[in-house]
């Protein structure tokens, strides 16, 4: 397995989501949602070749789906870099990367 970063994008949009997902759901949903969401990262990080490019977005990035979200990441022989974590339902024509 590669070793993980993130960007502070990401790491902002994920704590944004884990808190209103507490707001909505409670502490248990969103702990839930760190968990599946760092397994997801790790599962990347050891199959990096996993994502998609032909995802319909206006990034070269590769993504993999998580949930109601796109995970948006870079990887090379050295780490995985995740970038972006995105609502699935967004117009994804207006998302800028």
């Amino acid at each position: 397995m590669r070793p993980i970063a993130f960007a502070p994008s990401f790491s902002r949009k994920a704590d944004d989501i884990a808190v209103y997902i507490d707001e909505q759901f409670g502490e248990n949903a969103s702990d839930e949602f760190i968990t599946n969401l760092m397994a997801v990262c790790t599962l990347i990080a050891s199959f990096p070749g996993i994502g998609k490019t032909d995802h319909n977005y206006t990034t070269g990035l590769a993504g993999f789906p998580f949930k109601h979200n796109w995970i948006f990441y870079e990887a090379d022989n050295y780490k995985v870099q995740f970038i972006h974590i995105v609502p699935s339902r967004r117009n994804r024509t207006s998302i800028r990367f």
